[in-house]
């Protein structure tokens, strides 16, 4: 669900004929041999992130088949726990992780001015599309519309997470505390202007449901991991077929994530009916 630039990791820095290597040293009218040039940061996609999502958006389809068939159709399964639930909150996991470990990417490749100008492009997309979602669901679902889903946590902390876009283990310190003070905030009542912090008012209901703490928190781990380990990633050789074909399913991942739940209640409503 997120924005990277489009040429390849893997193609390193373009070539310059002149840094060729030499006979002999190269003398300058006024200074000794020259250094060889300093080998830019690679820029592109990096693929790994992208195969990532792609695992997280078939569990999410996976996991919204269930829920709709057992909330909507009264199939006998059991989402609220157990394995369906696990595997339910696994896959926001990985997709909340990505958006710290790509905001890490973008700002090892373009700099705090890069950074600056694309994550806060992504937010107040993604908080859009999270405000056109709440709207859709108080008139489709009012008795538990989406307030704070997982598009407006995702894009909250794109916006607050940018100071710390190029941290390493400030942003695991940071990630850690938020997540430890969840546990002291759900159960606490307050009203609808603490709902983005875990602070719920009384009889809340709602069908997607991830505040600020603790969730913030695995973005910014993420973006932590990120940053430790992007030396990595551009190491990576490249994808194998079926790699790629996961890869692109992740690069679609936020259109699947907002097509798949209408298309399958539309469908299943015809067979249920």
């Amino acid at each position: 669900m997120d924005e990277q630039t489009k040429h390849s990791p893997l193609s390193g820095p373009p070539s310059d004929p002149q840094s060729a290597p030499q006979m002999g040293p190269q003398m300058g009218p006024r200074s000794g041999p020259q250094s060889a040039p300093q080998k830019a940061p690679p820029s592109g996609r990096i693929w790994i992130t992208d195969f990532i999502r792609g695992i997280a958006i078939v569990m999410v389809v996976v996991f919204h088949l269930i829920f709709i068939l057992s909330f909507f159709h009264s199939v006998d399964i059991d989402y609220r726990s157990g394995f369906w639930f696990y595997e339910g909150r696994i896959a926001a996991i990985l997709f909340m992780g990505m958006v710290g470990v790509v905001t890490a990417i973008i700002a090892k490749q373009k700099g705090w001015a890069g950074i600056l100008r694309i994550n806060v492009k992504r937010g107040l997309r993604l908080i859009g599309i999270g405000m056109l979602i709440t709207v859709a669901t108080l008139i489709t679902f009012p008795a538990a519309p989406i307030w704070f889903g997982i598009l407006h946590l995702m894009g909250v902390s794109l916006l607050l997470g940018l100071p710390l876009a190029k941290s390493k283990w400030l942003n695991l310190i940071v990630g850690a505390l938020l997540i430890y003070l969840g546990q002291f905030v759900g159960g606490n009542e307050g009203t609808f202007l603490t709902l983005p912090f875990g602070i719920k008012p009384p009889g809340f209901a709602s069908l997607d449901y991830y505040p600020l703490i603790p969730w913030m928190g695995v973005i910014v781990i993420g973006n932590g991991l990120g940053n430790i380990l992007y030396k990595y990633f551009v190491q990576l050789k490249a994808p194998s077929p079926w790699q790629k074909g996961v890869a692109y399913l992740g690069k679609q991942s936020l259109w699947i994530y907002l097509i798949h739940p209408p298309l399958f209640m539309g469908i299943l409503w015809m067979i249920f009916r």
